[in-house]
């Protein structure tokens, strides 16, 4: 007998076994040596090969020799896969384990026949047996076992679920490759044919065969089942890459990529828009407005949510700026106005990537350089990529169906959830603020302190809250910095009469001074008050410090609590209308146009009118203008609607045409929440000022060159050509057309 090698026990190979040695094919022939201490194998050109038990049970060990059967090799050989056992589920082992057991008591009792009288103690022995079978086989079952396991060669494979029975092909193989050329060339098509359509073409197919041949030389047509099992062996990125696209099969079977990687808080943040899925209504009329945006940003490492914003403002570069101040700075403010909300949310900071998609507001000039000043850098998903920035995707989900799918009027996310007969427009109840108000209560109250399954049990909050412990927060930069870099960027020319913006002029001695320095002096970086047009800021190139101009005194009265959404609208207006709109008094008068238009829109019918008419009272409330010009004040400039319903100040309302000497009461008003209605404009073409609430920021228009007429929105466009074929004014294509 060998003796133990370095502590081996002698192993035993059992003679002739075969063995995989680094793929190569190899036979045991014994041991030889003195006191038989080597292990002998040869290849398959006979060349032996010795080990001693060490060698053997390292190289086993390290994976690189590996015992084999006979049908394993038969299968390598063939170019199959490997055996049922090793894909089998735990369930179907199980059950393997369980027949086994009644076969092998059946072999152990001498074969006897498989009859009721055979085999019938045989079942009772073995399911009286701990582990006792409460559900034994009936003789018939156990004989179609025996079969089974001898037509698979005594192997347990055979006693797989669903393995059983005769294995070879009923079909000759001339029928086979006529079956199988038909199901690829009439199933494998972008027009997508069901399984029935394609078995009549296999049937054809064996018609057309048959005909010129003798009634003795026919093949049978194989039924349904044998074509659809046929279809089933297609694998199924096959299946996909022929009748549904190569994008298709390529985005459901090439690895998904989860982004950049985030380590810690504030190292990477996602941010994406979405549509609110519930209708909402006009805090005044009580009529339905529509859907609002909801702007979110979620943190990657930890899964917090760091800031929300919700407005009926499409995506927009200033809705996205709003969303990035509210998720930097802290959220003390936001929370005091919302009832009964009593749970800390102190999520704060700068990031130092933020992802987005493609959109093309964070593209956009300000989004970038706000960003930029911002110390924050962009990254965004590559296209049809959306698992690229997937925590914020799956956030949406997770709002959606926990809030505005449990409110009346949702309207759900698939058209085929809603009830036939409940109509969202006619059965909600609730307002923006409201709605508000739901989704921070489950946003601070729940969702930030629920065990989150992806964290391993522990809550996103806990995970922020420990790994602030770790790392702490970087310092933020002072407030005025952070708004003055949210704000609307433009770039303008300095000329000897100031700074031109839309029409309006401003001019003051930091101009004349730049000028006087720069000499040809080149173009600048302006930041405008969306809500102010009183005054604009331009930053100094020779220390990068921003320098105030007032508007030129004659506009001032102008554009008194304008904002610049406004604005723009009117030009347009007055551009393709300049022989009754021309001059300042033309630009007041379609001032006057607007509000009276989307006043009628507001109570009107059609709920995308009214949705168009609370984007645009949205966009247009502001605190009151005060009788001194102010200083210029970044703070407001980029202010947050939130941040200003929340601080609970209902805005004071100007009199309205007070040029004319009419009087028109404003009214202000706070809905649940620590929301402020804005005020209804007076109808009629009488003038008016109006002075509500902080408004969000407008639509950034697309860049264009300086002197060219703004691009308007969609939206916009289609605002003023329903307006002018009412007032029967003029829209052209070309500037100053009379």
């Amino acid at each position: 007998m060998p003796s133990a090698d370095d502590g081996v026990p002698p192993i035993n190979i059992p003679d002739r076994q075969l063995a995989l040695w680094d793929g190569r094919l190899m036979t045991y022939r014994g041991r030889t040596g003195g006191r038989r201490q080597f292990h002998t194998f040869v290849d398959e050109e006979d060349v032996p090969v010795t080990m001693t038990d060490r060698h053997f049970l390292d190289e086993q060990m390290a994976g690189r020799i590996r015992l084999v059967t006979a049908e394993e090799v038969e299968r390598r050989q063939k170019g199959l896969g490997p055996s049922g056992l090793e894909l089998a589920s735990p369930d179907d082992l199980k059950e393997v384990e369980r027949r086994l057991r009644y076969v092998r008591a059946w072999e152990r009792a001498g074969r006897p026949p498989r009859t009721p009288d055979g085999v019938g103690g045989i079942i009772a022995d073995v399911a009286a047996t701990p582990p006792v079978d409460a559900e034994p086989p009936s003789a018939r079952t156990l004989a179609r076992w025996v079969a089974d396991w001898l037509l698979g060669g005594e192997r347990p494979e055979g006693l797989l679920p669903g393995v059983g029975g005769y294995r070879g092909d009923r079909l000759c193989d001339e029928a086979r490759n006529l079956l199988r050329d038909t199901v690829e060339k009439e199933y494998l098509l972008d027009t997508r044919p069901t399984a029935t359509e394609v078995w009549r073409k296999v049937r054809q197919a064996f018609e057309d065969r048959n005909a010129p041949l003798p009634s003795q030389d026919h093949l049978a047509a194989p039924v349904f089942g044998t074509v659809l099992a046929e279809i089933r062996k297609v694998d199924q990125f096959t299946l996909d890459f022929c009748r549904e696209g190569p994008r298709t099969a390529s985005h459901r079977f090439r690895p998904k990529t989860s982004g950049p990687v985030a380590e810690r808080h504030n190292d990477v943040w996602e941010m994406d828009h979405t549509a609110v899925d519930a209708v909402v209504l006009d805090p005044e009329t009580r009529l339905p407005i529509g859907r609002a945006t909801l702007t979110s940003i979620l943190d990657r490492a930890t899964r917090a949510a760091m800031g929300m914003r919700m407005g009926f403002e499409p995506p927009s570069a200033s809705s996205a700026l709003e969303c990035v101040e509210v998720g930097v700075l802290p959220k003390d403010a936001l929370l005091a106005g919302i009832p009964d909300l009593k749970q800390p949310w102190p999520c704060m900071g700068l990031p130092r990537v933020l992802v987005t998609d493609q959109g093309k507001e964070f593209k956009s000039k300000s989004f970038l350089d706000a960003c930029l000043g911002l110390g924050i850098d962009v990254q965004y998903t590559p296209v049809l990529k959306a698992w690229y920035k997937g925590r914020i995707e799956r956030f949406f989900r997770t709002l959606t169906t926990s809030v505005f799918q449990r409110v009346p009027g949702t309207t759900f996310s698939d058209f085929f959830k809603l009830n036939g007969e409940v109509v969202p427009e006619k059965v909600a109840v609730t307002t923006l603020t409201e709605l508000r108000a739901y989704a921070l209560h489950f946003l601070v109250g729940i969702y930030m302190r629920r065990p989150h399954r992806a964290l391993g049990g522990r809550s996103p909050l806990d995970l922020w809250n420990e790994s602030v412990a770790r790392h702490g927060v970087r310092p933020l930069p002072p407030l005025e910095h952070i708004r003055a870099q949210t704000a609307h960027v433009a770039w303008r020319k300095p000329q000897h009469y100031g700074i031109e913006y839309e029409g309006l002029l401003y001019n003051g001695a930091e101009v004349a001074n730049y000028r006087v320095r720069q000499g040809r002096a080149p173009s600048v970086k302006i930041r405008v008050d969306r809500r102010d047009l009183t005054r604009i800021q331009f930053i100094d190139p020779a220390d990068g410090e921003p320098r105030e101009v007032p508007i030129v005194p004659s506009m001032r009265a102008l554009v008194a609590g304008v904002s610049l959404q406004k604005h723009k609208l009117a030009r347009a207006l007055q551009r393709n209308n300049f022989n009754r709109l021309a001059g300042d008094e033309g630009l007041k008068r379609a001032y006057r146009i607007l509000d009276a238009a989307m006043d009628a829109k507001r109570t009107g019918d059609g709920l995308r009118n009214r949705t168009r008419a609370a984007r645009y009272w949205e966009s247009l409330t502001r605190p009151p203008e005060p009788e001194d010009p102010p200083a210029f004040d970044p703070v407001r400039s980029t202010r947050s609607i939130i941040d200003e319903v929340m601080d609970g100040e209902a805005p004071a309302v100007a009199d309205a045409a007070h040029e004319h000497g009419d009087e028109e009461e404003g009214e202000t008003g706070g809905e649940e929440g620590g929301d402020v209605t804005p005020p209804t404009p007076p109808g009629g073409a009488a003038e008016y000022a109006r002075a509500p609430e902080q408004p969000r920021p407008a639509r950034k228009p697309k860049g264009r060159r300086e002197g060219k007429a703004p691009r308007l929105t969609k939206e916009d466009q289609e605002d003023l050509d329903e307006l002018v074929k009412g007032l029967g004014l003029r829209m052209s294509s070309s500037k100053g057309d009379e």
